[in-house]
């Protein structure tokens, strides 16, 4: 595979973004990505969010429609979404619409991952994977997390939703 060195993504906005931003490598994968490396990535955005499915991850936005990740290794991230709800090492978003699957496959995330408060219906999500995860899989992956909660709220009223894997899983497949 290819190896991306010191991958720096310092998103600019600090608006509201609205229902679905996402900060990533990849903001939305409609097909595949594969065998790709990254050494050192920064992914940093204080932007703001009033919707669930916001938030910042090294690869990719929204793995949507049936795509795939296979082969993807991250090494020594820093995953930085203090305004987000959602932080992931791979994916913000797996298969955001359900009954349309998505896979990541044989991915390594090692690093930090720093998310903010509720927005919207949703709580806060991070994984190591996926923050979210709908109608897919996720299959043969490692991770090493560590996960930063920056949200205002009391940890018992947030309903945040926080796995070294995937932060959130509705209807997934594990192997």
């Amino acid at each position: 595979g290819h190896t991306l060195y010191n991958l720096t993504i310092n998103d600019s906005a600090t608006a509201n973004m609205g229902e679905s931003y996402c900060v990533a490598f990849i903001r939305t994968n409609n097909g595949t990505v594969k065998n790709l490396n990254f050494a050192s990535p920064r992914i940093s955005t204080n932007a703001l969010s009033t919707g669930g499915f916001s938030g910042a991850a090294v690869i990719v936005g929204d793995n949507a429609n049936g795509s795939l990740i296979s082969g993807c290794v991250v090494t020594d991230a820093v995953v930085y979404a203090p305004h987000l709800p959602k932080a992931a090492g791979i994916a913000v978003l797996n298969a955001r619409t359900t009954n349309i699957n998505a896979t990541v496959s044989r991915c390594v995330f090692e690093g930090t991952l720093t998310l903010g408060p509720r927005t919207g219906n949703y709580g806060p999500m991070a994984g190591g994977v996926a923050a979210y995860s709908a109608t897919s899989t996720i299959e043969y992956c490692v991770v090493n997390a560590d996960i930063i909660y920056k949200g205002n709220e009391s940890i018992q009223s947030s309903n945040i939703y926080a796995g070294i894997i995937c932060g959130y899983s509705n209807r997934v497949t594990y192997r």
